[in-house]
C-alpha cells in the first residue's frame, strides 16, 4: 500500500513541476501546495538530500523568495523524484 502512495505522490510532483515550469507566473498557493506534497513524499522516503532542498526552498520562500531560485530547486526536485 505504501508503494502505491509513493508512486501517486511522485506522479503528482512531476505533473506539478511541469505546470510550474510552463508558467512564468505562479501563485503563492501553488508553491505552498507543491512543497507540502514534497514533504509528504519525503515522509515516506526519509531522504536527507530531498529534505535539504525542501528546507532551502522553505527558508528562501519565507524570506521573500525569488522565482529563479524556486525554479532551480524545482528542477532539482524533478531530477531527484525521477531517480528515487
Amino acid at each position: 500500500m505504501g508503494d502505491y502512495k509513493i508512486l501517486k505522490l511522485k506522479r503528482l510532483i512531476l505533473n506539478m513541476t511541469k505546470e510550474l515550469n510552463s508558467n512564468l507566473f505562479f501563485l503563492e498557493a501553488d508553491i505552498i501546495k507543491f512543497i507540502d506534497i514534497c514533504y509528504k513524499l519525503n515522509s515516506y522516503l526519509n531522504n536527507d538530500f530531498f529534505d535539504a532542498i525542501l528546507y532551502d526552498i522553505r527558508l528562501k520562500y519565507d524570506n521573500n523568495y525569488d522565482n529563479l531560485y524556486i525554479f532551480e530547486n524545482i528542477d532539482k526536485i524533478k531530477k531527484l523524484v525521477n531517480i528515487i
